[in-house]
């Protein structure tokens, strides 16, 4: 005895029970679209299935999947591939596990910041500053800067300015404020 399942898997047709009025219309509809009767229940079917997915934030489209985070469809594409994002194909489209896709993008935060981290402690290390704080509060930065440099010479650059100015904005505000703080600190020692 067979549920039927594997006839459909390998395209048999199903068969739908409908009124009259109702076939009625979508025989008109598809001659308007110019398809057969199977082609348009088909195509609405399967493009309707996909409106409900990914409405329900389930799913996401490549494109979506890769903004959150924050990378390319190709990246993402890889990402499925190997088998670190869940996804399935509809429609011929990749449709991403939201769930995956949100650890996705805390994993390449965190990458993201330790990095920011690095990075700004060699940019304190070259420049010979006392120190790196990152904790501190961003609404107490200086000037229009998120970064600046305190009269310790402690290169304060606070976590919550990062996820505002990305890695590239947070690198190059903090190696402004570190060239102008070097400069005023010569030109204060008479060294310019």
């Amino acid at each position: 005895m067979s549920d039927g399942s594997s006839d459909r898997d390998q395209g048999a047709p199903l068969t739908i029970e409908w009124p009259a009025s109702g076939l009625a219309l979508v025989e008109q509809a598809a001659a308007l679209s110019r398809s057969s009767v199977e082609e348009f229940v088909r195509r609405v079917a399967e493009a309707e299935a996909k409106r409900i997915l990914t409405s329900r934030g389930a799913l996401l489209d490549l494109g979506s999947a890769a903004e959150r985070i924050g990378t390319t469809r190709g990246e993402v594409v890889r990402l499925i591939g190997e088998g670190k994002l869940k996804a399935r194909k509809v429609e011929g489209e990749w449709l991403v596990d939201e769930d995956g896709v949100k650890d996705a993008a805390r994993r390449e935060a965190a990458l993201e910041s330790d990095q920011i981290e690095l990075d700004l402690g060699e940019l304190v290390q070259q420049a010979g500053l006392a120190g790196l704080a990152l904790d501190g509060d961003e609404k107490s930065s200086q000037g229009a800067t998120w970064c600046y440099v305190s009269q310790d010479g402690v290169l304060v650059c606070p976590r919550g300015a990062w996820r505002r100015l990305g890695r590239k904005g947070v690198l190059a505000e903090a190696r402004e404020v570190v060239r102008r703080y070097l400069k005023r600190r010569d030109r204060e020692a008479g060294k310019i």
